[in-house]
């Protein structure tokens, strides 16, 4: 992956992950918040709703009061009895005439009692079905709870008392559901004076309870479920029944009833109601109201609400994306920049100039780097120079000793040839003259043996060195050598040999004169330090592991002296041996394995060094 879309790729995640995460955890917050909101306020208007019902409940204690100020005339105190010539049937009858007309218009008022003060029912009134006029009843009445009976014997002047509301079959030929009644309770306080005895504060004559019919509730609140916590619908009077229940309607709904908390229902197709326990009830517990909810302009809004937050996502996401790709571009610019000047630097030496804008970090570094870059330049010049301060001086040296070596070589031949003709001529010379010639002659053949070897070490550190590649037949070129080295082992008693391996190549491509050189030098070393054994000259394949591209192996193993470990990595230095008293013992110039090393490189090769003293 490139270095820019690695910043951008960054950058962009840097910027954008941080917003997907707090998106990712404040939408989802947001939007159950928004959902709650919406609820509530569902809820808030369902209870609205039913502000009327407080106040049609407070117009009945009103009522309620009014006829306990003026109870019928079977509950009035001795001293206060009828008049002459009025029975108390008459009376009843004036009194049920007068209550129908204060109670015409509340037909929600099914019944009115008057009991003594045990609770034993006096008289009674019950609307009739038909004509909604309230008559005296030939029937027992709907009695309360004593329970009630005794809170409200328990209550103070003008104290109303309502009860939960009483769930009642109604009559068998309606088929009508279950209907709701509501009873409304208050005593009839007695004159201090009438003698009644009691244990309570108040002296009490009777107690007036109306039942109220509010199953008219359920026609008149309409889009509202009136259900029981069994799970039956509530219906009014004269309605069908219902032939399902609340529960077969609404799955799931039973474990809500059962935590008695105003809950959401949510169906499978999103229908939604929410469901509050509104009333108590005698035995049958809360009376559950259920009211649709629409979710549809909530969906809508959060639809919408989505829609922007998205659009302001993709907003936002194009922005940290330009930015970021600007930042990418410029990072890409100056890491271009940087890597193309140091290039230069370094291959070219020039003295590369950075000019960057922005942080204080970034112009400093650009102007270390222009340091940098003017003072490797400089060096690189003076490098430069230097170089050709010494390749002069090099070419200088090459051709003082081609000159030296041409101007020595002219009396040297001189001095070899007059030598060896005045230590071969029979008679000329006295022995010890004949002696000293084949010294001088021995000397001088040192002696361009040296210039010799100086002018290859010249030639080849100068590049002049040149090769000439032919096919070569080592077997038949280490023969030569072996045999051109005989007499000096034969000389010396020791043995050479020669072993060529079966599967090795027999010809290759090289230049048989420098590698002749080589086994010379190597020749040269093994007879020199040998002093018994012998030495074996070995052509193999070479299988080594070092040298993979290599496929011949021509070693010298001798028996000699051998070399320490200390000081192998001297030995092919120019002019050094192993130690100063190898010089002196053996002689030499220490010239030997410096050419070869070099002729080994010029033909593709390498020399290893395998010895350890005294072996």
């Amino acid at each position: 992956m490139r270095l820019r879309s690695q910043i951008l790729l960054f950058l962009f995640l840097f910027g954008f992950a941080p917003l997907i995460v707090a998106l990712a955890l404040t939408i989802p917050l947001t939007f159950e918040r928004l959902e709650y909101l919406y609820r509530q306020s569902y809820l808030q208007n369902l209870r609205a709703d039913f502000n009327d019902l407080d106040q049609y409940l407070a117009s009945r204690r009103e009522m309620v009061r009014l006829l306990v100020k003026l109870p019928e005339p079977g509950t009035l105190p001795k001293a206060a009895q009828l008049p002459a010539g009025t029975s108390l049937e008459s009376a009843r009858v004036q009194y049920t005439e007068w209550t129908n007309l204060l109670l015409s218009d509340q037909p929600d008022i099914i019944q009115v009692l008057f009991l003594d003060a045990k609770g034993h029912p006096r008289f009674w009134l019950r609307r009739d079905p038909k004509s909604h006029v309230l008559l005296p009843g030939s029937e027992l009445p709907d009695m309360p709870n004593p329970d009630f009976l005794e809170a409200v014997a328990r209550l103070g002047p003008g104290g109303v008392l309502t009860s939960p509301i009483a769930i009642r079959s109604g009559p068998a030929h309606q088929e009508a559901g279950p209907q709701m009644i509501l009873r409304l309770g208050s005593a009839i306080l007695a004159p201090p004076d009438s003698g009644a005895a009691t244990s309570t504060k108040h002296a009490i004559s009777g107690i007036v309870v109306i039942n109220i019919d509010v199953g008219g509730l359920a026609k008149a609140y309409r889009n509202t479920y009136w259900v029981l916590s069994d799970g039956r619908y509530l219906t009014p009077a004269g309605a069908g029944a219902a032939r399902t229940t609340a529960f077969e309607d609404f799955p799931g709904l039973e474990p809500i009833f059962a935590g008695h908390k105003l809950a959401l229902w949510e169906g499978e197709d999103r229908k939604q109601v929410i469901w509050v326990p509104l009333f108590a009830t005698e035995g049958f517990g809360p009376l559950w109201v259920g009211r649709k909810v629409d979710p549809s302009p909530i969906a809508s809004f959060l639809r919408a609400l989505g829609l922007r937050i998205a659009v302001i996502v993709l907003i936002l996401l194009v922005t940290i994306l330009l930015i970021a790709r600007w930042f990418a571009l410029r990072a890409e610019r100056i890491g271009r920049e940087l890597t193309e000047g140091i290039g230069r630097i370094l291959e070219q030496g020039e003295a590369v100039r950075f000019s960057w804008s922005g942080p204080k970090e970034l112009r400093v570094l650009a102007t270390n780097l222009n340091r940098l870059a003017q003072r490797h330049a400089e060096n690189i010049q003076a490098m430069r120079a230097h170089a050709q301060e010494l390749e002069e001086t090099n070419r200088y040296k090459s051709e003082f000793l081609a000159n030296v070596s041409h101007e020595l070589r002219t009396p040297l031949n001189s001095i070899l040839l007059l030598s060896k003709l005045l230590s071969e001529e029979q008679g000329a010379l006295a022995p010890d003259q004949s002696r000293q010639a084949r010294v001088i002659h021995q000397a001088a053949s040192d002696l361009m043996g040296l210039i010799d070897n100086i002018l290859d070490l010249s030639r080849i550190e100068a590049g002049k060195h040149s090769v000439h590649i032919t096919r070569v037949d080592l077997p038949a070129l280490l023969e030569e050598l072996c045999a051109l080295f005989q007499p000096q082992f034969d000389e010396k008693g020791l043995s050479l040999s020669l072993e060529i391996d079966e599967e090795v190549a027999r010809q290759i491509e090289t230049d048989a004169d420098k590698v002749a050189q080589i086994i010379k030098n190597f020749l040269s070393n093994a007879v020199k330090f040998t002093h018994h054994g012998g030495v074996v000259v070995g052509l193999s394949a070479h299988r080594g592991t070092r040298h993979k591209d290599l496929g011949v192996r021509v070693s010298v193993r001798d028996t000699g002296i051998g070399i320490p470990p200390d000081k192998q990595g001297f030995v092919f230095e120019a002019f050094e041996q192993a130690d100063g008293s190898t010089r002196r013992r053996y002689g030499g110039t220490g010239l030997g394995l410096t050419i070869s090393r070099e002729l080994a490189r010029l033909l593709g090769g390498v020399i290893e060094l395998e010895s350890e003293e005294g072996r």
